[in-house]
C-alpha cells in the first residue's frame, strides 16, 4: 500500500478531525449553535478578520445539525440540538442581482421548482413557499431552513440596497418556515445595519465576534495539531514559535500559519517532501533529517514575498468598511493619473470624492474628522503616506497611496472596485 507523502501528511494534520471545531473556538461554536436551535426563527452574524475560523466553524455546526435531518423529532433547545431540514450555502460574491438569492434559496428548498429560462425566480420562490405551507397544514412541524450567507462584505460594495433584498426575505420565510439566518463577513460593522431590522422578525438575534488568533495560540494548535498527527517531530520547537510570533503579531490568521508550514517543510525536506510510493516516507525517517528550523521558517516568509508581514490582501480585507472606502477613493485618483508614483491628495479633495463613493454604495459617509482619523490609522498600518502642510491646515494635509498593486488587488476581491 502506498504511504503518503510529508506534504499530504502535514496537509491531513493541518486540516484536523473532518467535523471538528477550529481550535480555541468553542465559545463561539456555542453562541452560533445556540441560534440554531431557537425552535423559532433566529439569526446570527459572525464576523472577524481572515484566517479567524469563521467559515470552518460554520460549516461544522451546520455540518453536524445535517446528520440527523431525516428525524421528524421536536428540537430540543435544552439538549442543544440542531436539526436542519434544509440547508442553502450562498456565497454573496457570486450574487450580482436580487433574482440570483432567491434562485438560489429555491433550487435548496424545491429542486424540481427551480426557475427556468425567464421564470420570475422571486415569484417562484413565492410559490414554493406557499406549497410547502400547505403540504405542512395546521398542527404540523413547520419547515425548517438555515440560510448561511458568507462573504456579505460583497454587499457593502455593490450598488444592489442587499441588506434591504435580505430583511424582505427574512420576513417571507419566516411567515411561513422556521429560518436560521447565518450571516459570515470580515467587518462587524455591517451587524449595525442588518440585525436592528431583523429583531422585528426574529425571536433572537446574536453577533458573534471571531478575534485574531494571537501568538501563543497560534503555536498551541500547530502543537496539537502536528502530535495529533504524530509529526511534531518534523518541526523544532523554536520554529514553531518564530511562526507563530511572526502571524500572531502581524495578522493572526491561522490559515497563513498553515501555509508558512507548508513551504517550510517544502525547504526543509526538499524533493522529499512530495514524494509518496511504499518507500518515500521511511527513508525520510531512516536518514534522520534534521527537522524544520527557524531558517526554513524565514525563508517560507521570504519566498512568499512578504517577508514575514502579513499578506497585503488580508491586511486590507480585514480593515473596516471606511477605510477600505477611503483606499479606494485614493486608488481611483492613483488611475486617473498619468504619473502614478507621483500621486498626491489633498484631505478636502478626498473626503468629497469619499463621500461620493459612499452615496454610490448607499453607506453613511464619515465626517471630515473622521476621515482625517481614518487615514492616520492607514498610515499606521503602511498603506498610505501622509505629508504634512506648513501651514498645518488639516485640509491641506495630503495622503498618498502606498502598496498600489496590493491595494487594487484586495479592494477587487471585495468588490469595492466594481462602478
Amino acid at each position: 500500500m502506498a504511504m503518503a507523502s510529508p506534504s499530504e501528511r502535514l496537509r491531513s494534520c493541518l486540516r484536523g478531525k473532518e467535523g471538528c471545531t477550529p481550535r480555541g473556538r468553542e465559545k463561539e461554536e456555542e453562541r452560533i449553535r445556540h441560534v440554531l436551535v431557537q425552535p423559532k426563527s433566529a439569526a446570527a452574524f459572525v464576523a472577524g478578520p481572515p484566517g479567524s475560523g469563521k467559515t470552518h466553524t460554520v460549516r461544522c455546526v451546520v455540518a453536524q445539525g445535517m446528520d440527523g435531518a431525516g428525524t421528524e423529532e421536536v428540537v430540543d433547545v435544552s439538549e442543544e440540538r440542531v436539526d436542519i431540514k434544509t440547508l442553502c450555502w450562498i456565497n454573496c460574491m457570486s450574487l450580482t442581482q436580487p433574482g440570483d438569492l432567491y434562485r438560489n434559496l429555491l433550487g435548496a428548498m424545491e429542486p424540481t421548482a427551480a426557475a427556468k429560462g425567464k421564470q420570475d425566480a422571486k415569484e417562484a420562490w413565492r410559490g414554493a413557499l406557499k406549497a410547502i405551507k400547505s403540504r405542512n397544514g395546521p398542527g404540523k412541524r413547520r419547515c425548517s431552513i438555515v440560510l448561511v450567507l458568507d462573504e456579505c462584505d460583497a454587499f457593502m460594495a455593490a450598488r444592489v440596497d442587499w441588506l434591504a433584498v435580505v430583511q424582505e426575505l427574512c420576513t417571507l420565510v419566516a411567515a411561513r418556515c422556521t429560518l436560521k439566518l447565518i450571516c459570515v463577513s470580515n467587518s462587524p460593522e455591517l451587524a449595525g445595519r442588518l440585525m436592528p431590522p431583523l429583531q422585528k422578525t426574529m425571536s433572537q438575534t446574536d453577533v458573534v465576534i471571531f478575534e485574531a488568533y494571537k501568538t501563543e495560540e497560534i503555536k498551541h494548535v500547530l502543537t496539537d495539531l502536528l502530535q495529533e498527527g504524530g509529526i511534531l517531530h518534523w518541526f523544532s520547537p523554536p520554529a514553531l514559535q518564530f511562526c507563530a510570533k511572526k502571524i500572531g503579531s502581524q495578522s493572526g490568521d491561522m490559515r497563513y500559519a498553515f501555509c508558512i508550514c507548508m513551504r517550510a517543510l517544502e525547504g526543509a525536506f526538499g524533493d522529499a517532501a512530495g514524494d509518496g510510493g511504499p518507500g518515500g516516507e521511511t527513508a525520510i525517517v531512516e536518514e534522520k533529517r534534521k527537522p524544520v528550523e527557524m531558517e526554513h521558517i524565514h525563508a517560507a516568509f521570504q519566498s512568499n514575498g512578504h517577508g514575514g508581514m502579513a499578506k497585503p490582501s488580508n491586511t486590507i480585507t480585514a480593515l473596516p468598511l471606511h477605510q477600505r472606502l477611503v483606499l479606494f477613493t485614493l486608488s481611483e485618483g492613483v488611475l486617473a493619473s498619468k504619473d502614478k508614483d507621483a500621486t498626491m491628495t489633498l484631505l478636502t479633495t478626498l473626503h468629497q470624492h469619499y463621500e461620493r463613493n459612499c452615496r454610490k454604495r448607499l453607506v453613511k459617509p464619515l465626517s471630515f474628522q473622521q476621515v482625517a482619523a481614518a487615514c492616520k490609522d492607514l498610515s499606521d498600518a503602511g498603506l498610505v503616506q501622509v505629508h504634512k502642510p506648513r501651514n498645518k491646515k488639516v485640509g491641506d494635509t495630503a495622503y498618498k497611496l502606498c502598496r498600489v498593486v496590493d491595494v487594487r488587488a484586495a479592494l477587487e476581491r471585495s468588490r469595492l472596485t466594481m462602478k
